[in-house]
């Protein structure tokens, strides 16, 4: 695809936080079938005849990259063509981007035909209007925001590029563009502290256009909430959720394409009032064929609607967990998303390109935290959850060609654990750097590690190991574990017989809903711990909105016995987020008072009542 084509940059320094401006001109004679395909190490814009025609995120790793094609039939023109393409280079790690050198590699062709390739011709210069090096953090997740400086001029010359090594081994993503939507609408008030409202949580790129009587610094801040003293936060312990930028004397406009942002509110404090023309975000959205549902209860079609604009607002170079606070691509969250995509979209080739993306995260046995990262913290239970989605995957698409790619992952995993079963037939809690976590909810969100002397065993890893061991051997897995033996150990060492049921682990005595939850499905819990969970629920350990499926899943293996029950439990809890004014479902039912303040508004893995709906009107 890039035979004839170079990667380049400025120079062959590493310099973290650095943008780069490179421009190169091209000829044609008509204005048909012509394709832009690029690939860098970060983000990208791209402006042909001052147009913007290209953006994106490249969500990769430096030895498995990926590259987007864009059409430029609507921005082209007979004659001569200036292209303009501006690309950050991060180069600081963080749970959505692995830390590569820089580079960019590009092509312009016609109908198979080259016109332009990236190579030390293609001139390049540092844009000074991006403040360079300024490593400005949003949050550990995310990774940086960014400074702007619209009060200087690039009197840099432009150089011949230099040539830069880096992979050749480059893949098409081949999912669609991303879509950029018109400017959001929003209210604004407020004078030299403007306060934008958008009525709903909203994604996008933010865009500015405004009068300024003086240069002047500007803090834009965008949060989802205002926090008890009627503010936006934004610094909440070392997050800082803002952008800085620079405004001149005179006009301004601004559209900041490399940073995505997410948020309900936005504010702009200026020491000098602003003229303004807008001031706001232009969404962004990937494009998704919506299937048309009917509801008899109106609760359940808002909830339903919820649920949909939740999952789109996920959506971006992958899926997301939320798109505020980290926009990451966790197994657990992805499932969840993957499932409830299946029924509101028919979409199969977004969701296996994201499986394809996770399983490039394997690193000794299990999968890393998030994909695209290098960090070596990982949830042993995720690799199970990735075993189960792409079961699922397969069962819903009938798509097995996925498991060439990731079939040897699945082994990996289930190789990992079925090795690590000791003699007492169990799998222990993992050593750092696992995080033995299963969701937020007391005794489940990742307790210490044990040492290797005082094993620990959880019932919700042991559970889950045996309900995907059946889903992986479907899928062709030849590795093959003791199960029986594995729910003899559970029996003994877990379950309490007095109480019926199991407890959280070896060293906790307490009972919880997702382990009991697991223990049904993993087929070592009957009936009568199903009437326990749903009968003495306030005397037990409640699950959380990210691992409902769980809980539901199991009371639907006894019929529809319990379908009234799970329409009221999903009633209950989604009506309460949208009596507070959520017009997306949020992470736990805490809302952002969660994690210190830190609670996410908008987070896919709550669009759980998608599929559920669905699969309760088929019970």
């Amino acid at each position: 695809m890039f035979e004839n084509c170079k990667w380049i940059w400025l120079h062959n320094e590493e310099k973290p936080d650095e943008y780069v401006d490179f421009l190169a001109e091209f000829e044609l004679s008509d204005c048909e079938d012509v394709t832009l395909d690029i690939s860098v190490d970060g983000n990208f814009q791209v402006y042909l005849n001052d147009s913007l025609c290209a953006f994106g995120s490249c969500a990769d790793y430096p030895d498995y990259k990926f590259f987007d094609s864009f059409s430029l039939d609507k921005f082209a023109k007979i004659g001569k063509n200036q292209l303009k393409i501006t690309v950050w280079h991060m180069g600081i790690p963080s749970s959505t981007y692995a830390v590569s050198n820089a580079g960019l590699i590009f092509k312009i062709s016609q109908t198979g035909k080259d016109l332009l390739i990236s190579n030390e011709d293609v001139l390049s210069r540092q844009n000074v209007n991006y403040v360079n090096g300024a490593c400005k953090q949003m949050t550990v997740q995310l990774g940086l925001s960014y400074k702007f400086d619209n009060s200087v001029t690039n009197h840099l010359p432009y150089q011949k590029s230099a040539v830069v090594e880096k992979t050749y081994c480059i893949n098409q993503r081949n999912i669609e563009n991303l879509l950029l939507l018109p400017r959001a609408e929003a209210t604004v008030s407020g004078n030299d502290k403007l306060l934008i409202d958008f009525g709903r949580e909203t994604v996008g790129y933010l865009d500015l256009e405004f009068e300024s009587e003086t240069e002047q610094e500007l803090t834009i801040a965008f949060g989802e909430h205002f926090d008890d003293e009627g503010k936006i936060p934004r610094i909440i312990g070392t997050r800082d959720f803002s952008i800085e930028f620079t405004a001149k004397k005179g006009s301004n406009r601004f559209l900041g394409m490399m940073r995505r942002i997410a948020c309900r509110y936005m504010e702009i404090e200026s020491k000098e009032p602003l003229k303004l023309g807008y001031v706001g975000l232009r969404p962004v959205v990937y494009p998704l064929a919506k299937k048309e549902r009917s509801f008899r209860n109106e609760l359940h079609k808002r909830i339903y609607d919820t649920c949909t604009y939740t999952l789109e607002c996920c959506m971006h170079e992958h899926y997301e967990d939320c798109p505020w606070r980290e926009q990451a691509l966790y197994s657990l969250d992805s499932r969840n998303q993957m499932l409830c995509g299946y029924v509101a979209f028919d979409e199969f080739r977004y969701a296996r390109y994201n499986i394809v993306l996770l399983s490039k995260a394997l690193n000794n046995g299990f999968l890393r935290i998030t994909s695209p990262t290098f960090n070596d913290l990982y949830i042993p239970f995720f690799s199970l959850t990735f075993v189960q989605q792409v079961y699922e995957y397969v069962k819903y698409s009938g798509d097995t060609t996925v498991l060439d790619e990731v079939g040897g992952v699945l082994d990996s995993i289930m190789s990992k654990c079925i090795s690590s079963i000791d003699e007492n037939h169990l799998i222990p809690a993992f050593l750092a750097p696992a995080w033995n976590f299963y969701e937020w909810s007391p005794g489940n969100g990742g307790r210490p590690n044990p040492t290797v002397d005082t094993p620990r065993y959880d019932t919700c890893f042991n559970a889950m190991f045996l309900y995907v061991l059946p889903m992986y051997k479907e899928l062709g897995g030849k590795l093959n574990a003791d199960a029986n033996a594995i729910a003899k150990a559970m029996k003994k060492h877990l379950f309490d017989s007095e109480s019926g049921l199991y407890k959280n682990s070896t060293v906790d005595g307490n009972f919880s809903l997702i382990g009991n939850s697991l223990a049904i499905l993993a087929g070592v819990g009957d009936k009568s711990i199903a009437e326990k969970l749903t009968s003495e629920r306030k005397t037990l350990t409640d699950i959380t909105l990210s691992m409902n499926a769980y809980f539901y899943d199991a009371l639907l293996t006894f019929g529809d016995s319990y379908k009234d029950y799970i329409i009221s439990d999903i009633e209950e809890k989604y009506s309460y987020m949208l009596s507070c004014g959520a017009t997306t479902f949020w992470e736990t039912i805490k809302g952002w008072h969660d994690f210190r303040n830190a609670g996410s508004l908008c987070h896919g893995w709550s669009a759980l009542p998608i599929y559920y709906f669905d699969k309760l009107k088929k019970c």
